[in-house]
């Protein structure tokens, strides 16, 4: 694990003073058989010396036990965790590992040991406790952005030494400090493409920990067991076919589940996961809002797959999320919004009715699991993914609510009536720089903005000469418009779109500046 290495021959050729050995010795445990624990003596005293005699041990960095255990009674729902070998989480500075050097007999038939080093600080001593708990709090404090304020505070108050005890008022809320399982897969993914690792590079140390502990995890699933077939022994004639699409969204990533609703000519109900799909956050922050517009988007995808895959022709679909506010913007006919929230809004309405929308409260929503993660134990054992949520059993569905739920005030996705002046009049720049969207490149969004000019062109002449006493020749207009379309008239349609695009996105901004 990279906890220890070699000393090298040039270095042990050089003694200056600057070296000390540790003794040491095995430890078993009557309850973890099989484990041998090397204990290292570093208060063992030579010629009068000892290492911890040289070492100071710094500020006291570890949280009161009596703090960390009345926090843990705070709340209903508790959790403990701990940092595995939290001492050799940590690194030596290299100018310093020969103080931690010691004698290994790498393979039984060696007649001389080995000398080998630390790379890592040591249970035993005396600096160990205040390097690790400075060097977890500073990582807490490195990665407080990432994260949340949230699992910054729980690393910073409610850790002893290694050991983290935290109570929250939900079980929704405790998974959502967990680490996830596919989730944390992918975030880890995410972070070394972020650091622009090779597909042959090592897991840097920062990750090596958390991605260890994923990948040796996966075994668990192996118990996993999922029915083939959508339909139980003894399911009658299906005469009524239902997909309920859930989605949802946190600061750590966002996903769907889909659910087939089957009942038979007997009225019994059998419900089956169909499919979901989960997505890590952008690195860029974004709001709640738009990330649970997001899985809304994720949702009306599946749901286009899954009618060209299955052959339920006739089937209903109602799409399920926690977030009154994308009930809101999907049933808006009325106000406008900014392009990222119009263009999903767009999506979602395309292939769905907002009929179809309806709110479950976030206890009834499963999909906690594909927006927070859960670990492989917890969704082989504990997790309610594939029992279908309780209320899609029931002979008889919620009632649907047809009030849609009022937009916030704020304004802050909501898109004023700007208008910009170009082509001659005045337009609208919502509508414009949306149908700027609808281009797959910059040279076509030019070529047709280019296009728009000469069109505009022919028409100014047309009625120059419809009100001139002299009219314009027609061989002089028609050239004009069956000419190709010059590199000047490419340049002035570029400008129309740039200035179009800053005039919408800073308008306030604009307003301020001083007219010229």
């Amino acid at each position: 694990m990279g906890h220890a290495e070699v000393v090298s021959d040039s270095d042990l050729q050089v003694v200056n003073g600057h070296e000390w050995y540790i003794p040491h010795h095995g430890v078993f445990h009557p309850k973890k058989p099989g484990k041998l624990r090397v204990v290292f003596a570093c208060s063992a005293v030579f010629n009068g010396q000892s290492l911890n005699s040289h070492l100071l041990q710094g500020p006291d960095l570890t949280n009161t036990l009596i703090g960390v255990l009345c926090r843990f009674r705070m709340e209903k729902v508790a959790f403990a965790c701990d940092i595995e070998q939290m001492f050799h989480q940590f690194r030596v500075a290299e100018k310093d590992r020969n103080y931690l050097r010691f004698f290994w007999w790498s393979d039984s038939s060696m007649k001389q040991p080995v000398v080998y080093r630390m790379c890592v600080h040591l249970f035993g001593v005396s600096s160990s406790p205040g390097c690790a708990n400075f060097g977890l709090k500073q990582t807490a404090k490195d990665n407080e952005l990432e994260f949340g304020e949230e699992v910054a505070n729980f690393l910073r108050h409610n850790f002893y030494v290694d050991d983290g005890l935290k109570s929250v008022p939900s079980v929704e809320e405790a998974i959502r400090m967990i680490d996830s399982i596919i989730l944390v897969g992918k975030q880890i993914l995410q972070q070394l493409c972020a650091q622009n690792a090779d597909w042959d590079d090592p897991v840097p140390d920062n990750l090596k920990s958390k991605w260890e502990q994923w990948r040796n995890e996966l075994n668990i699933l192996g118990s996993l067991r999922i029915s083939r077939c959508f339909k139980p022994k003894e399911f009658g004639e299906v005469i009524s076919a239902e997909i309920h699409h859930f989605s949802d969204a946190s600061m750590d990533g966002y996903g769907q589940c889909s659910y087939l609703r089957l009942i038979d000519n007997k009225g019994q109900v059998s419900c089956s996961l169909l499919m979901s799909k989960a997505r890590v956050a952008p690195l860029k922050p974004i709001t709640i809002p738009r990330l649970e517009l997001a899985a809304a988007v994720v949702s009306v995808k599946i749901s286009v797959l899954l009618r060209q895959e299955l052959q339920f022709p006739d089937a209903l679909e109602n799409f399920w999320t926690d977030s009154k506010v994308v009930i809101g913007y999907v049933g808006n006919d009325s106000r406008r919004f900014h392009v990222y929230i119009a263009n999903r809004v767009q999506q979602i309405r395309s292939h769905s009715d907002p009929s179809q929308w309806r709110y479950a409260e976030s206890e009834l929503n499963p999909v906690d699991i594909a927006s927070r993660g859960s670990s492989a134990y917890a969704l082989v054992h504990k997790s309610n993914w594939f029992k279908v949520p309780d209320f899609l059993w029931n002979s008889q569905l919620p009632p649907i609510e047809n009030v849609i739920p009022p937009l916030p005030d704020d304004g802050k996705e909501l898109k004023k009536a700007h208008t910009f002046r170009t082509f001659g009049a005045s337009t609208n720049l919502g509508e414009i720089c949306s149908r700027f969207e609808y281009f797959s490149s910059w040279r076509r969004l030019k070529l047709a903005v280019a296009l728009c000019l000469k069109y505009i062109v022919c028409l100014n002449k047309r009625v120059r000469s419809s009100k001139a006493e002299q009219p314009i020749a027609q061989t002089e207009g028609e050239a004009s418009c069956q000419s190709a379309v010059s590199v000047e008239v490419l340049l002035v349609a570029d400008q129309i779109v740039v200035k179009a695009v800053q005039a919408d996105a800073f308008y306030e901004e604009i307003k301020t500046l001083p007219v010229t």
